[in-house]
């Protein structure tokens, strides 16, 4: 079987199942409370939002909406694949013990198809243009991120959930030598936003910039990401952990409890909400990347761990 027709059968029973489930839980006692939230285009890369509009539903629109969601992976065609659809809220199930197994082990079953079909396309090819065009020549206007996300459901007996808007700070350290070699890979993978040459002359830039630095130079990279809402699942001190955070791309599918749910309210800009600016030497702009140390020997007060 050719890549793209194993991409379209795998996508098709991921989805088959994803029906048998939602057969299943509209046999249920379901109530629900999802959360709209605006669309975003390619327009939007790299702005942020003042406002971050929430529009609530309940009752039998937000049952509906929550068990479509569950296998809706289309994107308007200038959406960029990081904007991929949100839906946060709860589905509330209510049944027997007997069919709790059944809907948790379909769950189960589901999130490793989804596993399965994200190892597939990283299987496709080690270059990710390749990978890209193989997955939009096969199923077209889809959101490769929406397909591989976990269904999410909370462990037994959770007695809260609440909802807040977070930034989080992503980054690692790296050495010089594994940078040199990021931009030899780099260099087989034209961007679209680019010429070859251009993309050529940037990474020769970045290399040249690299070398002026120490064999012993260690750099880190400091990014913050987009402001999105995230979810604090509270359970009983005895569970470990007591607390737990989550991703609100979908709606928590919780069965037979019914914890102290809070609202997600509409993003208003906040000045502890405004980034920081990162400080220290810039060096690579691209990545967000910026100098450590040049000798091998942290400067004074930093809480980095350097790489040995």
């Amino acid at each position: 079987m050719s890549q793209i027709a194993q991409l379209r059968a795998d996508l098709a029973n991921l989805k088959t199942h994803i029906q048998l489930l939602a057969d299943l839980l509209e046999q249920q006692t379901l109530d629900a409370t999802v959360y709209e939230l605006p669309l975003w285009s390619e327009g939007d890369l790299g702005t942020e939002p003042d406002v971050i509009p929430v529009k609530s539903l309940t009752g039998n629109e937000a049952i509906t909406r929550a068990l479509l969601h569950l296998s809706d992976f289309s994107m308007a065609e200038d959406m960029p694949g990081v904007f991929a659809k949100r839906l946060p809220g709860t589905l509330l199930i209510e049944c027997n013990q007997e069919t709790e197994l059944e809907i948790r082990g379909r769950i189960a079953t589901i999130n490793a198809l989804k596993d399965s079909y994200a190892a597939l396309i990283a299987s496709i090819s080690p270059h990710i243009n390749t990978r890209f065009e193989v997955f939009k020549d096969a199923v077209p206007l889809t959101s490769k991120k929406a397909i591989c996300r976990h269904i999410y459901t909370p462990d037994p007996q959770i007695r809260r959930l609440t909802y807040s808007w977070v930034r989080r700070k992503v980054g690692g350290v790296f050495t010089r030598d594994e940078l040199l070699r990021d931009i030899a890979k780099a260099r087989e993978f034209p961007t679209q936003y680019k010429t070859p040459e251009e993309w050529q002359r940037s990474l020769d830039i970045e290399e040249q910039t690299l070398m002026q630095y120490s064999m012993h130079a260690q750099f880190m990279e400091k990014r913050q990401t987009r402001i999105t809402p995230m979810a604090m699942l509270t359970y009983a001190p005895e569970h470990k952990p007591a607390k737990t955070t989550a991703h609100t791309h979908s709606p928590f599918l919780i069965i037979n409890d019914k914890p102290a749910i809070g609202a997600l309210r509409t993003y208003l800009l906040a000045d502890k909400d405004k980034k920081a600016e990162p400080t220290g030497e810039l060096v690579l702009p691209r990545r967000s990347i910026y100098l450590l140390t040049d000798t091998g020997q942290l400067p004074t007060g930093s809480k980095r761990r350097l790489k040995t």
